[in-house]
């Protein structure tokens, strides 16, 4: 029907465009109303082709038939006129005569009863007038010489004469009777042929309003129909291609109607299809390439993993080994502080000894009988000075070796140490000598003056050692204190490492799982990818 080509999803240009921008309401209701009209149409010519038949049959039945009944009657009065009058003239018998002359006059009212009747019948025409007046006439004449007949004697010699004179009258009554019935038997005939023709032409006319109308009808309906079932077909097929995955199909919109809107939003959605399966595939290649760079990182992720776990247990087990060491370091630090407190007792003690032996020495001039048992005591002091010497020896070779473990931070107190080390061995050194003067007393209690005097000089650089000492341990008590701080920082320090590196292990343990968890969301994107991608080639696009 519409010969234009689809611009877009408008209207194509086509032919009978106003009615085929009608609805399809509007369409299939032309249709009806054509077939109706149609139909109307027939029914009228029907009735109009039957109107004319019914009046001729009207006529023929109103005119005709009744003219030909009362002529048929007036032959039978006639006939039975005739009869009545052959039979009055024949009989003998007065009363046959007079029974056959009532029939006679009988016969006669009843011609008079049925031309009457025939002449009353409306709508004559030209030659049933004519033919009426001539009987008319005639029958007014046969009736007065039928009186004149009467009038006169039967031996009257005028008789014969009246008599042949009434016979010529009644065969001319009777020949125009017979005219008269033949015109209305041919006029009869020609209604009849009338009637036939007119319901030739009905029949004829019918035939040919009924098929125009059917054909004009089909006509209609097939043009409805292909605006209807054109377009249908036309996105049938596009449905088909789309069930088949073609997507770059397009249903022409050759009219504005309900069938042309569907095939405008057919269009409209097969378009955002389309445009929908054109994202889902560049998605689709996206999502390919997230998975692959999400799977790389997932293998970087668990390899970077793996070794800052492996790492991370390096890192806690070296964090374990230095709490232990620094705990170790903490232990002695402490044994040292109470090496130092001890020493610094001692200390503090050989200061109380030695102002005790300053004393002494003053009051040696008294005290020399008792010479003896201040050896024996100073061999005691002596005694414990080498002990306190031996173990402040000891002490400080310890604290050297851990200040050599400790490392840089242990320089300080290794030089301390050293100095502890060398103040032990001077202590010791003058252990050797008051031993050696103790023996001197001992040997030589002649030279007690003397020695006492040495022994004040003795007991005064004690003094000053026992002083140095003192001022050195409270030093080293001082460091040894910080050191105890520390070492107590550094071990909490070192168990935080230890608790760090522990969490670190956990979060790179879950870390690991998280790669491999992404490692497995990864390959199940990739595969969500082909589907997709399989799902996407499916449609034409």
């Amino acid at each position: 029907m519409a010969n234009g080509v689809a611009g877009g999803d408008g209207v194509t240009a086509g032919r009978g465009g106003w009615f085929g921008n009608r609805s399809v309401a509007v369409k299939i209701g032309f249709v009806v109303a054509f077939s109706v009209l149609t139909t109307v149409t027939v029914a009228l010519t029907a009735v109009a082709q039957l109107g004319n038949l019914r009046g001729n049959v009207s006529s023929l039945s109103g005119h005709n038939i009744a003219r030909l009944t009362y002529l048929s009657d007036m032959q039978k009065a006639f006939s039975q006129m005739l009869l009545n009058a052959l039979a009055r003239n024949q009989a003998q018998d007065p009363a046959v005569v007079r029974q056959a002359q009532a029939g006679f006059q009988e016969s006669i009212g009843a011609v008079n009863t049925a031309f009457e009747g025939y002449a009353g019948v409306p709508d004559p025409d030209a030659q049933q007038r004519r033919l009426t007046d001539q009987f008319r006439t005639n029958w007014e004449q046969f009736q007065t010489v039928l009186g004149q007949l009467s009038a006169v004697s039967p031996t009257d010699p005028s008789v014969q004469t009246i008599g042949m004179r009434a016979n010529e009258m009644t065969e001319q009554a009777q020949n125009i009777i017979v005219e008269l019935a033949g015109y209305e038997e041919s006029t009869a005939g020609k209604m009849v042929a009338q009637a036939h023709r007119t319901y030739s032409t009905a029949l004829r006319t019918l035939i040919i309003v009924l098929v125009v109308g059917l054909l004009v009808a089909a006509l209609v309906a097939f043009l409805v129909i292909r605006q209807i079932v054109r377009p249908l077909r036309e996105m049938r097929a596009v449905a088909l291609a789309m069930a088949k995955g073609d997507l770059t199909q397009h249903s022409p919109v050759r009219f504005r109607d309900e069938v042309g809107d569907t095939a405008h939003a057919l269009n409209i959605g097969t378009r955002h299809i389309r445009g929908a399966i054109q994202t889902l595939h560049s998605s689709a290649q996206r999502l390919a390439a997230s998975g692959d760079h999400m799977a790389a990182n997932s293998s970087e992720i668990s390899v970077g993993a793996t070794e800052a776990s492996r790492e991370a247990a390096a890192v806690s087990g070296a964090a374990g080994d230095v709490s232990g060491n620094i705990q170790i370091l903490a232990d002695g630090s402490h044994q040292m502080r109470a090496s130092i407190e001890e020493i610094s007792r001692s200390a503090s003690e050989g200061v109380t000894v030695a102002a005790e032996a300053v004393h002494v020495a003053a009051a040696t001039t008294d005290i020399v009988t008792k010479l003896g048992e201040s050896s024996v005591q100073i061999g005691n002091v002596i005694k414990t000075i080498t002990a306190i010497a031996e173990q402040t020896n000891l002490l400080a070779l310890n604290a050297t070796i851990e200040a050599a473990r400790a490392g840089e931070s242990g320089k300080g107190f290794a030089v301390v140490a050293g100095e502890v080390k060398d103040l032990a061995q001077e202590t010791a050194q003058a252990t050797d000598n008051i031993a050696r003067q103790v023996q001197a007393i001992q040997s030589d209690t002649s030279s007690a003056v003397a020695a006492i005097s040495q022994i004040g000089a003795i007991i005064e650089r004690i003094n000053n050692y026992q002083l140095t000492v003192a001022a050195a341990v409270e030093e080293q008590t001082a460091t040894t204190d910080e050191m105890n701080r520390n070492v107590m920082a550094a071990a909490q320090g070192s168990v935080a490492i230890a608790r760090n590196i522990s969490t670190v292990a956990t979060a790179t343990e879950r870390t690991m799982r998280g790669a491999a968890d992404n490692s497995r969301a990864a390959n199940e994107l990739a595969e969500m990818s082909q589907e997709l991608r399989a799902v996407v080639a499916q449609f034409k696009v």
